[in-house]
C-alpha cells in the first residue's frame, strides 16, 4: 500500500496540473506593430473553442468588454465536429455580441467535417454575428477580411483601401501557404500550440504540420507576411494539454516605428 502512495500522489498532481492547463483560461496581451498603422486600436482573437463545456462564455465576454477591442475575431473550430448540440458555442457568440462590439467569424475544418455546422452559422447570423468568409469589412483604422476553410485561391478577398493596414483571418496556417494575401497581419489559429509543450523545445506534434514544427504559436514572419497564431481557448479528441494552457488574445496594433 505504501508503494502506491507516491503513484497516486503523481496522478492527483497530474490531474489537478491538466485541469488547470485545459480549464481555466489565459489571455495573452502582445503588441504588433504594423507598417501602414497610423494610430493604435486593439483586436480580440478567439479560436478553437470547440464548443468547450467547462468554459463560462460570460467570464470571457467580460474580459474582451473590459478589454474594449475593435472588433472580435472568431477564427474557426467554435465547434467540434462530431458535435451535435452547439449550446456552449452559441452561449459564447451571443455573450460576444451582448459586448456590442463588432464578432467576426470565419470557419475552420472542423465546422467543414461537421455536416450540421448550416445550423451553426444560421444561429450565428441571427446572433448578430458577421460571417466573414470571402468578405472584407473596413473600420475607421482598419480593413479585416477572411476566408473560411479550406482556403482558395478565387475566394480570398482584395480590400480596395490601400491607405490602411489588412487584417486578414484564416483558421488554419497550413491551409493558407499556396495562397497569396496582401495583408499587414494574419490571424490563424488550428495549431493548439501543440497542445503538449516541452520548455525549451515546444510543441511535439502540431496538427497538419508533424512533430516539432517551427510555426506553431505566437508572432511569425511568413511568406512576406506578420502571423499570429493563438494556440487556442478548447481542446478537441484529447481533453490534454501540458506548458500551454488555454487562452484567448487582446492584441494592440501600434504604428511601425
Amino acid at each position: 500500500m505504501k508503494k502506491l502512495v507516491p503513484v497516486l500522489a503523481a496522478f492527483a498532481g497530474w490531474y489537478m496540473y491538466n485541469k488547470n492547463q485545459t480549464r481555466v483560461f489565459r489571455i495573452r496581451t502582445p503588441e504588433i506593430a504594423l507598417r501602414r498603422a497610423t494610430r493604435s486600436f486593439r483586436i480580440t482573437q478567439i479560436t478553437d473553442f470547440h464548443n468547450h463545456r467547462h468554459i463560462d462564455p460570460v467570464q470571457v465576454a467580460e474580459a474582451v468588454r473590459v478589454f474594449s477591442p475593435m472588433c472580435i475575431a472568431l477564427t474557426g473550430d467554435l465547434i467540434s465536429e462530431d458535435d451535435t448540440d452547439f449550446t456552449k458555442a452559441l452561449q459564447l457568440a451571443r455573450a460576444l455580441v451582448a459586448t456590442k462590439i463588432p464578432v467576426l467569424f470565419v470557419s475552420g475544418n472542423h465546422e467543414s467535417q461537421n455536416p450540421q455546422a448550416e445550423k451553426l452559422f444560421h444561429a450565428l447570423t441571427g446572433l448578430g454575428v458577421v460571417l466573414l468568409g470571402g468578405k472584407s469589412i473596413e473600420f475607421p483604422e482598419v480593413v479585416v477580411s477572411g476566408v473560411d476553410y479550406p482556403a482558395r485561391a478565387n475566394v480570398v478577398p482584395h480590400p480596395k483601401t490601400a491607405d490602411k493596414p489588412h487584417i486578414f483571418l484564416a483558421h488554419s496556417p497550413s491551409d493558407i501557404k499556396s495562397v497569396r494575401i496582401d495583408a499587414d497581419l494574419i490571424l490563424s489559429g488550428h495549431t493548439h500550440g501543440g497542445q503538449v509543450r516541452l520548455p525549451g523545445i515546444g510543441a511535439i506534434i502540431v496538427p497538419s504540420e508533424g512533430f516539432f514544427a517551427k510555426v506553431n504559436k505566437g508572432l511569425y514572419e511568413w511568406n512576406q507576411n506578420l502571423l499570429y497564431i493563438d494556440s487556442g481557448i478548447g481542446n478537441t479528441r484529447l481533453d490534454l494539454r501540458a506548458f500551454n494552457p488555454i487562452q484567448f488574445t487582446n492584441m494592440t496594433i501600434v504604428a511601425h516605428r
